[in-house]
């Protein structure tokens, strides 16, 4: 076996050891916030920037970016809540005045919440699949109609919008960085 060959197969070693502990850890911090030591339970984010841990169903107890945002789109329709990203009673009780829920699932929390009316540029990366009626979505579509996708233009991300995400850029969701660079040279 060549010196270039052992290298290569530490390499995948190597990575496939690093890939191990990344869904390990992936499903740690993805547990229950009832579950593990301390107040609130395990990791599941926080509200002050940087990135969070999804956690849905939205309900008492959760932590994150995503109830914040939630907060900030039931104040937008009258409550007055803190926006601290912990969803306590006084969330509860305006998402059951405003949608009748108790909690809020992946699917309500992209169609309500998820909008260009209630979050910046910043909040709604990466685009992917789930993401309703929204104006960088709609752009995407075009730039992707302009590469021959011929997806209707409603600004969803839909099943059809990742796959043609896929087939011209061979991903399936898109950071702000490269979103930004598209349109680029889209407007070129």
């Amino acid at each position: 076996m060549s010196k270039t060959t052992k290298y290569i197969i530490i390499a995948v070693v190597i990575a496939a050891i690093i890939a191990a502990i990344i869904i390990v850890t992936g499903k740690k911090a993805n547990a229950s916030p009832n579950s593990g030591s301390g107040i609130g339970g395990g990791s599941t984010g926080s509200s002050s920037g940087g990135s969070s841990v999804k956690v849905f169903p939205l309900k008492q107890g959760v932590k994150s970016d995503d109830v914040a945002a939630l907060q900030r789109h039931l104040n937008s329709k009258g409550a007055n809540l803190t926006v601290d990203g912990i969803f306590g009673p006084k969330t509860e009780a305006a998402l059951q005045l405003h949608y009748g829920l108790k909690e809020m699932s992946e699917a309500q929390f992209n169609q309500f919440v998820m909008t260009p009316s209630s979050l910046s540029n910043a909040q709604i990366f990466p685009l992917t699949k789930g993401i309703l009626k929204n104006e960088n979505v709609l752009m995407l579509q075009k730039i992707l109609n302009s590469k021959g996708a011929a997806l209707d233009l409603d600004g969803s991300f839909g099943q059809k919008t990742e796959d043609a995400l896929y087939k011209y850029y061979f991903i399936r969701s898109l950071p702000q960085s490269v979103f930004e660079e598209m349109v680029r040279q889209y407007n070129k």
